[in-house]
């Protein structure tokens, strides 16, 4: 049989080829060859497993126990092949490359501590700067609403005295002529009125230095003015004296009834306008904005047959289907059990509680 042309040419330069080759091979790092190694180890595994996989085939071309018996030997023999391969790659590949993971993960999950931390910290600062602004707001909305009530009171009661001692005087029969005299009483027991006290504020957070600002900021209540006003009504009272006198026991009715209706408006009006500045208050006060920190409740495992049991218990009886997340039914595990029951919120028995922030 007579060699092809090109055939001669490749046998007659293979010792140059050769040549070159191991040059090469000389000339690559201990790493590269290393590669070249496992790909040749690779090629030489695949055949053997290519090989073993076709005995199988021809062994169990007639079914029976003892080929079965063989074709499970040759199929473990080829694992136990194949397993010799992977374990080197895990050793000498995967083993080290996840090194580096692991080692990024705890610098990550260390780092991850002292932010969550950092985070709570800032949450607790700027919950209780908001805690001082609402304290303070809420000072100046009391301060402002005492103002108005000890106003209107004070009003009210110069003008409960003007018509007590008016109605006293028609209940009396007091004659005309004795009005200037009572009227120049009025006005001096109008002077002796003490003017209402402020209610004390429950004051924690915010300083004293700082209250005392917040109260010099704020328009106090001047009674002079109202006193003032007082007398000159109680002079102008008694302009239609003799006619009510005429008839006192209707008048002295239609009078209690003003009275009382007088009362119940000032009342309603301290409480609109102190619902109002209240309403005011919290749509002026700054909301400090916090860090967001998440917060699950966990159950705390505990590694006993006691606890499995009360985690199944309480799973059965609150079954948290929309807390769970589970491909397959028939893998759910206790842990996913106990970790739904701590997302669900209801009410356990029998099993302990952690808070998690993340």
């Amino acid at each position: 049989m007579e060699i092809p042309p090109y055939l001669d040419y490749i046998h007659s330069h293979l010792p140059i080829y050769l040549g070159i080759n191991n040059q090469l091979t000389m000339q690559l790092t201990t790493q590269q060859q290393g590669w070249i190694r496992l790909a040749d180890m690779k090629t030489s595994l695949f055949e053997e497993l290519q090989k073993a996989e076709l005995q199988v085939q021809g062994i169990l071309t007639e079914i029976n126990s003892d080929n079965l018996k063989s074709a499970k030997s040759v199929m473990a023999d080829a694992k136990e092949k194949r397993m010799s391969f992977t374990r080197l790659i895990d050793e000498k590949l995967l083993n080290p490359a996840m090194d580096y993971e692991k080692r990024m993960a705890n610098v990550i999950s260390a780092a991850a501590v002292v932010e969550l931390e950092m985070r709570k910290k800032a949450e607790q600062d700027a919950l209780q700067a908001q805690e001082i602004l609402n304290e303070e707001a809420a000072l100046r909305t009391h301060i402002i609403n005492e103002w108005f009530r000890i106003a209107a009171e004070n009003r009210l009661n110069y003008e409960k005295a003007i018509e007590a001692s008016y109605r006293n005087c028609l209940a009396c029969r007091v004659p005309a002529k004795k009005i200037p005299a009572m009227i120049y009483d009025m006005q001096n027991i109008l002077e002796q009125f003490e003017v209402p006290q402020m209610v004390k504020f429950n004051r924690v957070l915010v300083s004293e230095q700082r209250a005392m600002e917040i109260y010099n900021s704020i328009d106090k209540y001047d009674p002079v003015f109202n006193l003032m006003d007082a007398k000159k009504k109680a002079a102008e009272r008694w302009n239609n004296y003799e006619m009510d006198l005429a008839n006192a026991e209707a008048a002295i009715k239609a009078l209690e009834k003003a009275a009382n209706e007088r009362e119940a408006a000032i009342a309603e009006e301290i409480a609109i306008e102190t619902a109002t500045n209240v309403l005011i208050a919290q749509a002026e006060t700054i909301t400090i904005e916090t860090p967001k920190i998440k917060r699950e409740m966990k159950v705390i495992v505990v590694e006993s047959e006691a606890w499995a049991k009360a985690v199944l218990v309480n799973f059965i009886k609150v079954f948290p289907v929309d807390k769970l997340r589970v491909k397959s039914w028939s893998k759910l595990t206790l842990a996913q059990m106990a970790e739904a029951l701590g997302k669900s919120g209801a009410e356990l028995h029998n099993l302990q509680f952690e808070e998690v922030c993340k």
